[in-house]
């Protein structure tokens, strides 16, 4: 009989049953979900207790049906004095006060939904957090930087400033679906090997990425951007992905990431013809490429497999 693994369970109520069955049949990373209001409060603590005790990879998602959907001072204190979270998913619909939530030490993983303008003051003190997603609205990303072990961000909330990145072993970076009111450059950090940049509003110039060489792994996604940057320097860069570059007018600069192992094109500006991409079969260390959405146009799909380009997963 195979296994079945879940990648999520609800309470309302949470039962005995229901935690036992999470502890057994939920994947990694899985969430466990508490509505507050809704869920009895003396649930979360039996939670902790039955299920995160033996499950720490899981994320715990709290989120609030009480009045326009804030949390109690009550909510928050008990929610501050779990043991055993190190994966934690809020969902914020007010702005409030969390500088309880600073006692919850033990915090690997973060992801925070908000929907009014809110501090993150009190992740200063999560010194093992090493995965943060923010997304809506937030005052000041400063604290970032006091979370010394941090390495992987997502970014889908206005952005002023990045400086904290200088004070954090950062490995992997994505900024989407957003504004960026200050110079990227300053991701330019030796720690830094994946890069994403999506649908970022008003970026047009990427040419300072030609300086980023310890990058390994660079995705752009930005249908603004006629013209990509040189990749002579980036002799760390094995994978690129460019999607929705619908404005791109020249691809002849891919010829200068000597390195480049893999490759996936997906959206990109219909004026450039087929033929445009035939040197990409020149490229010595190109192992993989993926074309295949490149467009909504068979027809330039076709032409650039008779002129010699192989889909993914096959070598040239």
């Amino acid at each position: 009989m195979s296994e079945v693994w879940i990648h999520a369970m609800h309470g309302v109520p949470w039962t005995p049953k229901k935690m036992k069955a999470a502890v057994e049949k939920l994947r990694r990373r899985a969430t466990i979900s508490f509505a507050f209001d809704s869920d009895k409060l003396a649930d979360l603590v039996k939670l902790d207790e039955m299920v995160l005790s033996h499950r720490p990879d899981l994320i715990l998602h709290i989120w609030s049906y009480r009045n326009k959907g804030d949390y109690s001072v009550e909510m928050l204190d008990i929610l501050a004095g779990l043991k055993n979270v190190t994966a934690l998913h809020l969902s914020m619909k007010q702005k409030q006060d969390l500088h309880n939530l600073q006692a919850l030490k033990n915090v690997e993983f973060l992801r925070i939904d908000s929907d009014q303008t809110l501090s993150i003051d009190f992740i200063s003190s999560f010194q093992k957090l090493q995965h943060l997603q923010l997304i809506g609205k937030f005052d000041d990303l400063s604290p970032i930087g006091n979370c010394k072990n941090l390495s992987s961000i997502i970014l889908q909330c206005t952005v002023e400033q990045l400086n904290f990145v200088k004070e954090i072993p950062i490995e992997y970076l994505l900024i989407d679906n957003c504004n960026v009111n200050c110079d990227l450059d300053v991701l330019n950090v030796r720690t830094l090997k994946m890069l994403e940049l999506s649908s970022i509003a008003k970026l047009e110039d990427v040419s300072f990425l030609s300086r980023f060489e310890n990058l390994e792994f660079l995705s752009l996604s930005l249908s603004r951007v006629e013209k990509l940057c040189d990749f002579s320097a980036m002799d760390n860069l094995k994978q690129l992905e460019l999607k929705n570059m619908k404005s791109l007018i020249e691809i002849d600069v891919l010829k200068t990431a000597s390195n480049l192992e893999i490759l996936e094109l997906k959206e990109i500006n219909t004026k450039i013809k087929a033929e445009a991409f035939d040197f990409l079969s020149d490229m010595p260390k190109l192992k993989q490429l993926d074309f295949q959405f490149i467009d909504f146009n068979k027809k330039r799909i076709e032409i650039m497999q008779k002129n010699g380009l192989i889909q993914v997963n096959r070598t040239f």
